[in-house]
This record gives structure tokens, sequence and C-alpha cells, in this order.
């Protein structure tokens, strides 16, 4: 039997969850090893062989390594294609691609603001103020999102097939959870209860950080 995968993360990371995701879906065996930024582990001389820009996730299929979570769920698609997280349908599939990438290009970058002054900053220096400016921007990201995906009228964020596209959007959406963002139904509806929906998938409690509970 080969040795389970190593994936190298930070709990909670949207793009390690992501990866933590498709490899729990896909039934695979792996063991994750929490890196932590605040303690240097991710400039130490070890993860950066793996990552070298420093950053996770990184993954270790036997000989080989990867870093970049795109790279890494592509990987795990081509080489271990059964269940499948992509459609098959080409079109499709490059619509995943779209949303994954309206993800990870556009909203997580307005994100990260908050992601500095909530998670970065100590609790005495934080700016509220700026804070809740940032909140109500990316609010308005996460508008659009739900007009998008509403318009679809099916369960997942492609419309009715459950794919990759909804594992990049779930991670993406709970951490602006964790920054301040609501998923109030009265204002995100569809997200609210497709959010409800994959919160009933055994991969969802799976990779559910254990310092969120």
């Amino acid at each position: 039997m080969a040795d389970p995968m190593r994936l190298y993360t930070m709990p909670g990371s949207p793009y390690g969850r992501r990866v933590e995701l498709a490899l729990t879906e896909k039934g695979l065996a792996y063991e994750m090893f929490p890196l932590s930024r605040s303690d240097g582990d991710l400039q130490t001389e070890e993860h950066l062989k793996r990552s070298p820009h420093g950053r996770v996730p990184a993954l270790i299929d036997g000989d080989v390594t990867l870093y970049e979570s795109q790279v890494i769920l592509d990987y795990l698609e081509d080489r271990y294609p059964e269940p499948p997280l992509m459609p098959s349908d080409a079109a499709a599939r490059a619509q995943a691609r779209v949303e994954e990438f309206e993800a990870l290009l556009y909203y997580l970058p307005v994100f990260a603001p908050i992601a500095k002054l909530k998670f970065m900053t100590p609790p005495e220096e934080r700016d509220q103020a700026a804070i809740n400016a940032a909140v109500e921007t990316l609010a308005g990201e996460q508008d659009k999102l739900e007009t998008r995906v509403a318009g679809r009228g099916g369960d997942y964020i492609l419309g009715a097939g459950f794919s990759r596209a909804d594992l990049s959007w779930l991670t993406t959406v709970e951490i602006a959870e964790r920054g301040g963002l609501a998923l109030d139904a009265a204002r995100f509806p569809w997200l609210a209860a497709w959010r409800a929906r994959l919160s009933e998938r055994p991969s969802y409690e799976a990779t559910y950080p254990a310092n969120w509970k």
C-alpha cells in the first residue's frame, strides 16, 4: 500500500482547505501537517524546499512535490479521476475554472485587507471603522456572487451538479465569514442555503478547522 499523501497547510487557509476537501471527496489517504505563520514555519528551509515562495498548501505524493492549490487540484483530478470533481463537458469544465478564478483572483484579494486587519493585527491596534468599511466592500463582491449563482437555478455553484467550484467558493465564503462578513440569509439567501447543503457532506465536518469550533 502506498504511503498517504502529505499536505502542508495552515488550518483555515481557504487555499489549503480546498485541497483537503478534494482529497476527502475523492477518498484519498493523506496526512495533514499544520503550519503556523507566526511561528515562522513558512520560512523554514524545509518548507521552502516544498514551496519556494513560503506559501501554503504544499502536497507530497510519493516522489511528486507540488505547491499552489490550483495546480494541486488539477493534479489530483488527473492522477485520481474517480470520483470526478470536474464536469465531463468541456464548456462546463471551463465554467468551473472561471468560478475558481473568481474566488481566487477577484474575491480573495478584496478580502486580503480584512485578513490583515483581523488576523495579523493585535486586537488593541485594530481599526474597527476600517474593518467595517472593508467588510462592506467585500459584501458587494458577495452580492455579485449571490446574483450570478442564484440565476443558474440549481443547488450548486454551476447549477445542478456538485463540482470543484463548490469547494473553492465554500472555503472562500467561510474565511470571509470569519473575517466578519456573515452569511446572512436575508442578504444572501441562495448562498446560505447552499452552505447548509454542503455542510451535510462528510467532507465538510472532516475538514472543518478544529480551531474554528
